[in-house]
């Protein structure tokens, strides 16, 4: 009786542990880390930008690629260095991302075995 006690709570324990290891791998993996940061700036960006006046301003202004480019340059220039640091921040890890994205296609395309 005192044998199986000492056994669960052992295994109680251990599993404890495994699933600490689990969750600690889970959230410190390079994927996990870009999408929380990707997380703080987009939020840190709500509270930073007026995305009605942005969007008011820009169909406004914007009518070809060239006036949204034009647009979007003076925007990121003629602001606070929060902001453009947002910009550039979530900018950088979202291309970063998707290049993570691509290769991880890449690698699981299917390749035959050669001998």
């Amino acid at each position: 009786m005192i044998n199986e006690i000492y056994n669960q709570q052992l295994k109680r324990r251990v599993m404890a542990r495994i699933y600490a290891i689990y969750v600690l791998r889970q959230t410190t993996s390079p994927f996990c880390l870009k999408t929380l940061t990707l997380g703080v700036a987009v939020a840190s960006g709500l509270f930073w930008f007026s995305w009605a006046q942005i969007f008011q301003n820009m169909f406004s202004v914007v009518d070809s690629l060239t006036a949204f480019l034009n647009y979007t340059w003076s925007a990121i220039l003629n602001t606070e260095w929060p902001v453009q640091f947002i910009v550039v921040l979530s900018s950088g890890i979202i291309l970063w991302l998707a290049w993570d994205i691509l290769l991880v296609a890449k690698a699981v395309v299917y390749k035959p075995v050669t001998n």
